[in-house]
């Protein structure tokens, strides 16, 4: 199957071959094909598939009822994500 091209750049062969996409959808499947060009022409391409992190849960909503010596906290569930650990601290 033939990707379509969104985007290209060039770096030098000396320099560290590393880049970075920027840009992408939170929580998608990208695909990435790569190959090596010169004045000859351009090399086989190889790819690799990918696929963003989602987005952090909003914050909670939070109350809290005060007795003499304790805090009491309530809050509401955010979101639909999955595995959501819930931690507090205080000062």
């Amino acid at each position: 199957m033939k990707l379509q091209i969104v985007k290209e750049f060039s770096i030098a062969a000396s320099s560290d071959c590393e880049y970075v996409i920027d840009g992408l959808q939170a929580d998608t499947p990208y695909r990435v094909e790569l190959a090596a060009e010169n004045e000859i022409g351009r090399g086989n391409s190889v790819s690799v598939a990918g696929r963003t992190r989602c987005l952090p849960p909003e914050a909670p909503r939070l109350y809290a009822d005060s007795e003499v010596s304790t805090l009491k906290l309530k809050w509401k569930n955010v979101g639909t994500h999955k595995n959501i650990t819930y931690k507090y601290g205080f000062l």
